[in-house]
């Protein structure tokens, strides 16, 4: 990739010492305190067991919207699975949020908010399934309200969305909740279409927000060149101008500059990378955007196998492979060694300098593989230190293998000396 100016990282070391010419420590800098990640209820119990909870802060579940406002369905499975994942963060004093909406669980956000009385039934939903579960804090994972949705979207849903929030933080269950929004990387768009220039309002009735800084580089992004680029890179105004999809750092900014106090902003950081099919010559362009051939099956996946249609439970739609695989996965799969580094038999591998995020290929397979390692995990840990962040959220708390990818970015925060019971919001 090409670069504007020379950020010479050393991929090899866990700490590094500065990830940014312009950026020098400040030693007034908050200190980061927060460590969270997210549960996918889809592993069921046993991974609860698995979870290295005194490494935590915090631990999000996820739920459904559903197109009642009154009602946020959980079905028995899942219910007794929020029970159990309630009663492990408690015993291990770890505070249990719960994440509403996500990927599939938005589309009926913009209908819940739009009138005073479906924002009524929606603040009374949260709160009864808050008390009912015992939890101490609710996310709302409405990423992209303004944008289209099952239902249509409104220019009024950001507006919305706030007088929500600020119903449910008079409510006297509300006031008492940890209340956060797990958000893009742009700030929510405005009645205009835009993104807000003004989110002050937002930091009064949110704690905290999580920036999702993954699955930046998606095959909607590269469109019809199909290029492969990086999952969850740090900068990338040293990219091509074509290039520049979102990065760790212009979102921070962006969010900052918008009203949000920085040390109210977690990042989220990936312990899953993505898979393409890439030819042998494209290989040698490696971490400059070679061109792929097919997104493989992800971990798990089944493309072709029918499932419920998001916008219409009464339909089926067939699964698209997105390639999405764990660090976990890529161990297990021989990719990486037990050290979750490239075995002697990679082909070809490159550490971008740009993105700050490591990329391999594997010839056999033919595939190229963008994802986080222990040095780039470092490198995410030390811009939240740097940058006088809250904390960070891990996507997701079973991807990662044998706490490498945690540890790295605890080590880099400074956190390893905040372990044990969780004091802060």
């Amino acid at each position: 990739m090409q670069r504007k100016s020379p950020r010479d990282h050393d991929a090899s070391v866990t700490t590094p010492a500065s990830t940014t010419e312009s950026s020098p420590i400040i030693t007034s800098t908050p200190h980061p305190s927060f460590a969270s990640a997210w549960f996918p209820s889809s592993k069921g119990k046993e991974a609860l067991k698995k979870i290295p909870w005194a490494k935590y802060k915090s631990m999000i579940a996820s739920a459904l919207t559903t197109s009642n406002p009154r009602v946020l369905f959980l079905d028995a499975p899942s219910q007794e699975l929020l029970a159990d994942f309630v009663a492990h963060a408690k015993n291990n004093s770890v505070k249990a949020v719960l994440s509403i909406g996500g990927p599939t669980g938005s589309r009926y956000f913009s209908k819940a908010v739009s009138v005073p009385l479906s924002r009524t039934d929606f603040v009374q939903a949260v709160v009864d399934i808050a008390t009912r579960n015992q939890l101490d804090g609710i996310e709302f994972a409405w990423e992209y309200p303004g944008q289209p949705e099952c239902d249509g979207p409104s220019k009024d849903d950001t507006t919305n969305y706030l007088l929500f929030l600020e119903e449910l933080r008079k409510h006297s269950t509300g006031s008492r909740l940890a209340i956060s929004a797990a958000v893009p990387l742009a700030p929510f768009l405005s009645d205009y279409g835009t993104p807000r220039w003004d989110v002050t309002a937002f930091a009064s009735f949110l704690d905290y927000i999580t920036i999702v800084a993954y699955d930046v580089w998606k095959t909607s992004f590269a469109g019809s060149n199909k290029l492969v680029g990086p999952n969850a890179p740090v900068y990338d105004d040293c990219a091509l101008p074509s290039a520049r999809s979102g990065s760790i750092e212009s979102a921070v900014s962006s969010w900052s500059r918008a009203g949000f106090p920085k040390d109210r902003i977690v990042l989220g950081v990936p312990s899953h990378g993505r898979v393409y099919s890439v030819d042998s010559i494209e290989a040698q362009k490696i971490g400059n955007y070679p061109k792929f051939d097919a997104i493989p099956a992800g971990q798990g996946e089944k493309p072709g196998t029918l499932i419920p249609d998001a916008c219409n439970i009464n339909n089926t739609v067939p699964v698209n492979a997105t390639g999405v695989v764990t660090f976990e996965g890529l161990i297990s799969a021989g990719y990486l060694d037990n050290n979750g580094s490239l075995p002697s038999s990679a082909t070809i591998s490159n550490f971008d300098q740009c993105s700050l995020t490591p990329f391999f290929y594997n010839s056999t397979r033919e595939i190229m593989v963008s994802y986080d390692d222990v040095n780039s995990m470092a490198l995410k840990g030390h811009y939240i230190r740097e940058n006088g962040l809250k904390g960070f959220a891990l996507s997701d708390a079973v991807g990662d293998y044998n706490d490498l990818l945690l540890d790295s970015v605890r080590n880099a925060t400074s956190l390893d000396r905040s372990v044990g019971p969780n004091t802060t919001t």
